[in-house]
């Protein structure tokens, strides 16, 4: 088993990883452990020579969790030299970090050679657990300063002035070195690949069972795997029933990827798309249109006008927007559109009406038509 996983956003310290394989396989009474053999490429080292690195993967027989370890390194400096610190980082299934610890008598240390204290160690678990941090966003090249990585393996381990501004509640004071670097391991790099290990080696009725989650995080992980080995059985669509009714929207995309997978049928594929739609909720069908106005293959006018015949159901300006402008930019025929978008004259919300009015004033109506459109316009006079 080998593959490589890369990422556009290239770290200044790690900059792919490489799976060579699996490496070894341990069984021991209720647990059997998996070991992957992981390359972290590193710039500034001679050759550009990977290290190798073994990702554990432990799991407890007869019980579908599974938990994924790592020893990996960070600096300690003290008085005037350095030594590489190993870190155990610690993951769940889904690459979603858990914990760290060191070895026996190991600390990690700040600005001026100063050693953790027991608040900073509570401190690292906080903002390594923090997958929302701001250590993701920001500019990876300017974290730090520019003299920084070339000065790893001395005593510095600090960061601009307007980034530390930035960053104060994200890294520890004088170890924003170890911070990110840690958390960079701990919250990108590492957690595709054990994705990609559980997405490969669950099987279906595992993978049935995260659909089941009230977690998206565990859908979006069964969806990528049943689309990549597209698996369809007569229990999956209930499952997705039951998943879009918890009104999460992120899993709308993945879900119609899927489904593209799956469904070769097209006319059946936009059947259950119009199913989907007319039974999702207002922040679903926003994904939904997002995701479809950059799909125009799929794109026909009888499955467009199926989407229009929803436009009483639709709850918010957004998803009146984005459908509209899905039917334009496809060159839907207008008249066609009329009857459903003159129901939302009739919509709870004034933004709704008031788009809906200025879309049918600049079309042909029947005299009925025009009389409730000429009498909304005067209604509304000063507000249009």
């Amino acid at each position: 088993m080998s593959s490589i996983l890369t990422n556009s956003l290239l770290s200044p310290f790690v900059i792919c990883l490489l799976l060579v394989g699996l490496v070894k396989v341990a069984f021991g009474e209720g647990v059997s452990d998996k070991e992957y053999l992981v390359q972290l490429f590193k710039p500034g080292e001679p050759g550009y020579r990977p290290k190798k690195f073994f990702l554990k993967k432990k799991s407890l027989n007869g019980n579908h969790t599974n938990t994924f370890s790592m020893w990996v390194d960070s600096v300690n400096c003290k008085e005037k030299s350095c030594e590489i610190v190993g870190v155990q980082l610690s993951w769940d299934s889904f690459g979603r970090y858990k914990s760290f610890k060191l070895k026996d008598g190991a600390t990690l240390t700040k600005l001026d050679h100063k050693d953790f204290i027991k608040e900073d160690y509570q401190r690292l678990q906080a903002i390594l657990s923090d997958r929302t941090s701001a250590l993701a966003e920001v500019d990876r090249e300017s974290l730090m300063n520019k003299t920084l990585y070339k000065k790893a393996h001395s005593s510095i381990d600090g960061m601009t002035g307007a980034t530390s501004l930035f960053l104060r509640n994200d890294v520890i004071a004088g170890a924003a070195y170890t911070c990110f670097h840690l958390w960079d391991l701990a919250n990108s790099r590492v957690p595709p690949f054990i994705r990609r290990v559980t997405m490969n080696e669950s099987d279906p009725t595992i993978l049935k069972s995260y659909l089941k989650s009230k977690e998206s995080y565990q859908n979006l992980l069964a969806l990528n795997a049943l689309k990549q080995r597209k698996i369809m059985s007569d229990d999956i669509p209930p499952l997705i029933d039951e998943m879009i009714s918890r009104k999460n929207h992120d899993v709308i995309p993945p879900l119609i990827e899927y489904l593209m997978a799956v469904l070769v049928d097209k006319s059946q594929l936009k059947e259950r798309l119009l199913e989907i739609f007319s039974g999702a909720f207002d922040r679903q069908r926003v994904a939904m249109l997002g995701w479809l106005l950059e799909k125009p293959s799929l794109m026909d006018e009888k499955f467009l006008l199926g989407l229009c015949r929803h436009f009483s159901k639709l709850e918010s300006y957004r998803e009146v927007q984005l459908l509209l402008s899905l039917c334009q930019k496809n060159q839907v025929h207008e008249e066609l559109m009329v009857p459903h978008v003159f129901k939302l004259l009739s919509h709870d919300k004034f933004f709704v009406q008031r788009r809906a009015y200025h879309f049918l004033k600049e079309q042909q109506m029947n005299s009925s038509e025009e009389t409730i459109l000429k009498s909304f316009a005067q209604k509304y006079e000063s507000r249009l």
